[in-house]
């Protein structure tokens, strides 16, 4: 029998409960982010504003989506991009997708990059979104906000609990409709985001320090508790 039992989300402690019948006893332990994506700088009003997205190309992670809401929510000529990193089976299918809709010029794949490039993209972009179907927590929202981006996704079960109104918008439906209008909307109100805040309230809840003091905090529960029984 463990003496404690963590899960990264509230959305994964309730699959959990539901499958163990263990009730009371599992904690919410969120991951940590890496000091890498913290926000060098404040974000510069950039001359393109820059979606980012980062995920592997598979099905689930539903990039179509978000492509296809790129396009309906912006024209040829408005100044935005969207830029995916990630590889994997559903490469050639998007690549295809992106250039039947003569978008090559705005929609950039950039394939597999190391951790040190995608912190750069991070920095460098304007708001992030994904429209994968599920998550258990979403480790790349954490690091997008830690960048300084606002997010844009839908409840899918990590994010539920990491995306608010102030760092971004959270979906009920992941449509092309809703992930359309959203993108239009944070791009016609970046203002509303506070870049520095955004990252500032992340490290705060997922940074080397917080995640080092509730670790400590279960250690001493566990400690505590077997002084108290004997054990």
């Amino acid at each position: 029998m463990s003496d404690a039992f963590l899960c990264v989300s509230q959305k994964l402690l309730e699959s959990v409960e539901e499958l163990t019948k263990i009730s009371g006893k599992i904690l919410v332990f969120p991951n940590m982010v890496s000091d890498k994506f913290i926000l060098c700088n404040d974000k510069k009003k950039n001359e393109i504003f820059t979606f980012l997205s980062v995920g592997n190309l598979v099905k689930s992670k539903r990039h179509d989506i978000v492509i296809d809401a790129f396009c309906k929510a912006f024209t040829i000529n408005d100044r935005v991009q969207l830029r995916i990193i990630g590889d994997g089976e559903e490469r050639k299918f998007l690549e295809n997708k992106v250039m039947k809709l003569n978008r090559g010029n705005q929609v950039i794949l950039l394939g597999h990059l190391s951790r040190e490039d995608v912190s750069k993209e991070m920095q460098r972009s304007d708001a992030f979104v994904l429209a994968s179907e599920f998550e258990t927590f979403g480790i790349v929202y954490i690091e997008a906000m830690a960048s300084g981006n606002p997010v844009i996704t839908f409840k899918n079960g990590g994010s539920n609990n990491l995306i608010n109104k102030e760092n971004g918008i959270l979906l009920e439906e992941n449509t092309v409709e809703a992930f359309s209008h959203a993108m239009r909307y944070m791009f016609e109100n970046r203002e509303k985001y506070n870049s520095y805040n955004i990252s500032y309230s992340c490290i705060s809840k997922y940074g080397k320090k917080a995640y080092k003091e509730k670790l400590y905090e279960i250690y001493n529960g566990v400690i505590l508790k077997k002084q108290v029984s004997g054990n």
